[in-house]
């Protein structure tokens, strides 16, 4: 039960996602904000701008090429550089949050032709929740994205979830032999959330973050992504294959199916 899907994924349903991520980042990062969380309202607001400029090249190549996914990902690549060489100028160089956020849009335009920036700079959403917070220094957002590792090592952390969830599934299917089923399916959605945050991290170090900048965004868009769902069948297996397909498709193909390969057998 690993919660791929045999088809491939179409093009029409990667750009659903990328809508749906501008839909779910966008008042996440108010939401942060509210709370006096400037560190994520800042990544938040930046994950779904790079969804919005990714949304609107994904509607400019799929027109012009059979093969889109290649200049699609090249793009993704220089998205990513634009915040990276936006971090490295410091907090000084901004006067708040959102003037971080506008620089970073800037570097994120460069990489594409004039008119498709055009396109992109319509579609951007306000910043004004930002407006009032100091820029994040990156030891700040290093600090905050640390903060889950609860002062352990990377790999430490990595290894003592995956053990975690382990033990989690065994009582999964404890409970499932003695018949409860809900507290079957409960242990079992526990043991997946617990492998789905190891590899989120294993995945942010696998791509150069080591400062896990990727991962709170990431963990919002799958909490996001099952919330929106309207419940589980009450048969363990239904429910353990919907809730696991549903975090496979919140971090994107290429990354659910190696998602998928992490998960604990439950038969």
């Amino acid at each position: 039960m690993t919660g791929v899907r045999d088809e491939d994924i179409s093009a029409e349903e990667i750009y659903a996602d990328l809508l749906q991520r501008v839909h779910v980042l966008t008042p996440m990062s108010v939401s942060y904000a509210a709370q006096g969380d400037s560190a994520n309202a800042v990544l938040c607001a930046w994950a779904a701008d790079v969804a919005t400029v990714q949304a609107v090249a994904w509607e400019r190549i799929v027109v012009v090429t059979h093969s889109p996914q290649t200049p699609f990902f090249a793009l993704g690549d220089r998205l990513t550089r634009a915040l990276r060489e936006s971090l490295e100028q410091g907090s000084g160089a901004f006067a708040s949050a959102r003037e971080l956020v506008q620089n970073m849009r800037g570097r994120m335009l460069d990489a594409v032709d004039d008119d498709l920036a055009d396109d992109i700079v319509g579609r951007f959403s306000s910043l004004d929740h930002l407006a009032s917070f100091e820029a994040p220094t990156p030891d700040r957002l290093r600090e905050a994205s640390h903060a889950r590792l609860g002062g352990l090592r990377a790999g430490i952390f990595i290894a003592q979830r995956r053990a975690d969830a382990q033990v989690r599934m065994r009582d999964a299917l404890a409970d499932r032999v003695r018949g409860d089923i809900n507290g079957a399916i409960s242990a079992a959605y526990e043991a997946d959330m617990l492998t789905l945050e190891a590899y989120l991290i294993e995945s942010a170090l696998a791509i150069g973050d080591t400062s896990l900048l990727t991962v709170q965004v990431r963990w919002d868009l799958a909490v996001a992504a099952l919330t929106r769902l309207a419940g589980v069948p009450d048969d363990f297996g239904q429910a353990i294959s919907i809730v696991r397909q549903t975090l496979v498709a919140s971090v994107g193909s290429g990354d659910g199916a190696r998602l998928a390969r992490t998960w604990i057998p439950t038969g």
